[in-house]
């Protein structure tokens, strides 16, 4: 038969975390050593941007928003002062 809404659901949230995971960690990556949360910049996150230029508006808007929210849920955990 056909697939429940929560089945759906499940299977568009384990996309998602996969995608948030692959992208945070390409942004780890690029930070060449900065690994602790706190020592991460704007200049950083603008660095690593930038170099998605090649990227549609909609997908170079997609990583901005995973670092947001990434950064975001850092700040709600306490594990970040300032967001």
């Amino acid at each position: 038969g056909k697939p429940t809404l929560i089945a759906v659901s499940l299977i568009f949230a384990r996309g998602l975390l996969y995608s948030y995971r692959r992208q945070l960690q390409h942004l780890a990556q690029s930070l060449k050593g900065e690994t602790l949360v706190g020592q991460i910049r704007l200049e950083h996150l603008r660095a690593y941007l930038s170099g998605f230029t090649h990227l549609k508006t909609s997908s170079l808007a997609n990583r901005v928003r995973v670092v947001k929210v990434f950064f975001k849920w850092l700040h709600e955990e306490e594990t970040l002062l300032r967001n």
